[in-house]
Protein backbone atom coordinates (compact mmCIF):
# COMPACT_ATOMS: atom_id res chain seq x y z
CA UNK A 1 0.00 0.00 0.00
CA UNK A 2 3.24 2.28 0.51
CA UNK A 3 1.66 3.46 4.39
CA UNK A 4 3.89 3.15 7.39
CA UNK A 5 3.44 0.31 9.53
CA UNK A 6 2.40 1.83 13.02
CA UNK A 7 1.97 0.62 16.10
CA UNK A 8 -1.44 -1.40 16.89
CA UNK A 9 -2.13 -2.61 20.77
CA UNK A 10 -2.04 -1.62 24.10
CA UNK A 11 1.78 -0.33 23.42
CA UNK A 12 0.17 1.87 20.05
CA UNK A 13 -3.05 2.72 21.83
CA UNK A 14 -1.99 6.64 22.26
CA UNK A 15 0.74 8.25 21.73
CA UNK A 16 2.57 9.97 18.41
CA UNK A 17 1.94 6.82 16.39
CA UNK A 18 -1.55 6.85 17.34
CA UNK A 19 -2.64 10.41 16.14
CA UNK A 20 -0.07 9.44 12.97
CA UNK A 21 -2.27 6.53 12.44
CA UNK A 22 -5.51 8.11 12.91
CA UNK A 23 -4.29 10.87 10.30
CA UNK A 24 -3.46 8.16 8.23
CA UNK A 25 -6.97 6.80 7.96
CA UNK A 26 -8.02 9.99 7.16
CA UNK A 27 -6.39 10.90 4.26
CA UNK A 28 -6.53 7.54 2.99
CA UNK A 29 -10.33 7.68 2.96
CA UNK A 30 -10.65 11.15 1.49
CA UNK A 31 -8.64 9.82 -0.87
CA UNK A 32 -11.59 7.45 -2.47
CA UNK A 33 -14.15 8.20 -4.22
CA UNK A 34 -16.44 8.26 -1.90
CA UNK A 35 -19.01 11.05 -0.08
CA UNK A 36 -19.01 9.90 3.30
CA UNK A 37 -17.32 7.79 5.67
CA UNK A 38 -18.13 5.52 8.68
CA UNK A 39 -15.23 4.92 11.41
CA UNK A 40 -15.08 2.22 13.77
CA UNK A 41 -13.09 1.27 15.96
CA UNK A 42 -12.01 -2.17 18.14
CA UNK A 43 -14.33 -1.51 20.70
CA UNK A 44 -17.42 0.44 18.86
CA UNK A 45 -20.51 -1.12 16.93
CA UNK A 46 -23.45 -0.16 14.88
CA UNK A 47 -26.32 -2.35 15.73
CA UNK A 48 -28.06 -1.65 12.46
CA UNK A 49 -26.49 -2.61 9.05
CA UNK A 50 -26.85 1.22 7.63
CA UNK A 51 -25.10 4.61 8.73
CA UNK A 52 -27.43 6.65 10.55
CA UNK A 53 -29.32 8.99 7.94
CA UNK A 54 -28.80 13.08 7.97
CA UNK A 55 -25.13 12.68 8.10
CA UNK A 56 -24.17 16.17 5.77
CA UNK A 57 -21.00 18.26 6.54
CA UNK A 58 -19.44 18.17 10.39
CA UNK A 59 -18.34 15.44 12.30
CA UNK A 60 -21.23 12.79 13.62
CA UNK A 61 -19.95 11.10 16.82
CA UNK A 62 -20.41 10.47 20.75
CA UNK A 63 -19.00 13.99 21.74
CA UNK A 64 -17.91 15.33 24.89
CA UNK A 65 -16.86 18.63 26.09
CA UNK A 66 -14.41 18.41 29.39
CA UNK A 67 -14.21 21.84 31.27
CA UNK A 68 -12.17 20.19 33.56
CA UNK A 69 -8.46 19.15 33.52
CA UNK A 70 -8.65 14.97 32.63
CA UNK A 71 -6.15 12.34 33.75
CA UNK A 72 -5.66 9.77 31.20
CA UNK A 73 -5.64 6.95 33.34
CA UNK A 74 -5.64 6.11 37.02
CA UNK A 75 -3.04 7.76 38.89
CA UNK A 76 -1.64 9.67 36.09
CA UNK A 77 -0.84 13.70 35.74
CA UNK A 78 -1.45 14.22 32.23
CA UNK A 79 -3.85 16.79 31.21
CA UNK A 80 -5.40 17.94 28.24
CA UNK A 81 -5.75 21.31 26.63
CA UNK A 82 -8.40 20.60 24.89
CA UNK A 83 -12.32 20.58 25.85
CA UNK A 84 -13.81 18.14 22.93
CA UNK A 85 -13.13 14.62 22.45
CA UNK A 86 -15.53 12.20 19.83
CA UNK A 87 -15.49 8.96 20.24
CA UNK A 88 -16.57 6.30 17.31
CA UNK A 89 -18.42 5.34 15.76
CA UNK A 90 -17.41 7.96 13.26
CA UNK A 91 -19.57 9.21 10.50
CA UNK A 92 -18.03 12.21 8.13
CA UNK A 93 -18.58 13.46 4.68
CA UNK A 94 -15.50 13.83 2.63
CA UNK A 95 -15.67 17.31 2.23
CA UNK A 96 -14.99 17.38 6.21
CA UNK A 97 -12.48 15.16 6.27
CA UNK A 98 -10.96 17.42 4.26
CA UNK A 99 -11.14 20.21 6.24
CA UNK A 100 -10.30 18.21 9.43
CA UNK A 101 -7.06 17.50 7.75
CA UNK A 102 -6.16 20.61 6.93
CA UNK A 103 -6.76 21.93 10.61
CA UNK A 104 -4.95 18.94 12.18
CA UNK A 105 -1.58 19.97 9.78
CA UNK A 106 -0.89 22.83 12.67
CA UNK A 107 -1.42 20.42 15.39
CA UNK A 108 1.87 18.14 16.36
CA UNK A 109 1.55 14.25 16.26
CA UNK A 110 2.51 14.41 19.83
CA UNK A 111 -0.50 16.75 21.20
CA UNK A 112 -2.75 15.13 23.64
CA UNK A 113 -0.34 12.58 24.62
CA UNK A 114 -1.70 10.50 21.27
CA UNK A 115 -5.06 10.44 21.96
CA UNK A 116 -6.76 11.15 18.57
CA UNK A 117 -10.35 11.49 19.66
CA UNK A 118 -8.83 14.92 21.51
CA UNK A 119 -6.59 14.89 18.52
CA UNK A 120 -10.04 15.19 16.45
CA UNK A 121 -11.75 17.15 19.01
CA UNK A 122 -8.74 19.97 18.46
CA UNK A 123 -9.27 20.04 14.95
CA UNK A 124 -13.04 20.86 14.95
CA UNK A 125 -12.67 23.54 17.07
CA UNK A 126 -9.64 25.34 15.94
CA UNK A 127 -11.84 25.05 12.12
CA UNK A 128 -15.13 25.77 14.05
CA UNK A 129 -16.01 22.37 11.88
CA UNK A 130 -19.99 21.63 13.40
CA UNK A 131 -20.03 18.33 15.43
CA UNK A 132 -22.82 16.58 15.71
CA UNK A 133 -23.35 13.97 18.95
CA UNK A 134 -25.01 10.58 18.25
CA UNK A 135 -25.88 10.55 22.28
CA UNK A 136 -27.76 13.66 22.25
CA UNK A 137 -30.19 12.17 19.73
CA UNK A 138 -30.33 8.96 21.75
CA UNK A 139 -28.56 7.13 18.75
CA UNK A 140 -25.00 6.83 20.94
CA UNK A 141 -23.79 5.60 24.04
CA UNK A 142 -20.33 5.80 25.50
CA UNK A 143 -17.84 5.11 28.11
CA UNK A 144 -13.86 4.27 27.70
CA UNK A 145 -15.41 1.14 28.94
CA UNK A 146 -18.45 -0.33 29.43
CA UNK A 147 -18.33 -1.80 32.83
CA UNK A 148 -20.71 -4.00 34.36
CA UNK A 149 -22.44 -1.69 36.75
CA UNK A 150 -23.34 0.86 33.26
CA UNK A 151 -24.63 -2.55 31.41
CA UNK A 152 -27.60 -1.99 32.98
CA UNK A 153 -28.02 1.40 31.10
CA UNK A 154 -26.12 0.96 28.00
CA UNK A 155 -28.82 -2.31 27.43
CA UNK A 156 -31.82 -0.07 28.12
CA UNK A 157 -30.62 1.78 25.36
CA UNK A 158 -30.29 -0.45 23.01
CA UNK A 159 -33.70 -1.17 23.67
CA UNK A 160 -35.24 2.03 23.42
CA UNK A 161 -33.03 2.98 19.77
CA UNK A 162 -29.51 3.35 20.74
CA UNK A 163 -27.40 1.69 17.99
CA UNK A 164 -23.97 3.10 18.43
CA UNK A 165 -21.93 2.37 21.24
CA UNK A 166 -18.39 2.91 21.85
CA UNK A 167 -16.21 0.79 25.11
CA UNK A 168 -17.34 -2.58 24.55
CA UNK A 169 -14.36 -4.47 25.53
CA UNK A 170 -15.44 -7.53 26.65
CA UNK A 171 -17.59 -10.89 25.07
CA UNK A 172 -20.05 -10.41 28.01
CA UNK A 173 -20.90 -6.48 27.15
CA UNK A 174 -21.19 -7.63 23.51
CA UNK A 175 -23.42 -9.82 24.14
CA UNK A 176 -25.48 -7.84 26.78
CA UNK A 177 -25.96 -5.28 24.06
CA UNK A 178 -26.90 -7.57 21.25
CA UNK A 179 -29.33 -9.17 22.86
Amino acid sequence: TGLQCLIIGKRGHHGVNGNMRFRTLLETLASLDYGRHIIFEYDSLCLTPEIPAGVKDGVYGISFNDERPVRSFPGSKVTFDGKLFIHPPLAITRWTMLQVLDSMSGIPYSSFHGFWDRWLGMACERRSIPVHCFRETGLGYSRNTISRAELPEACEGASKGTVLFHGVKSKEVLQAIVD
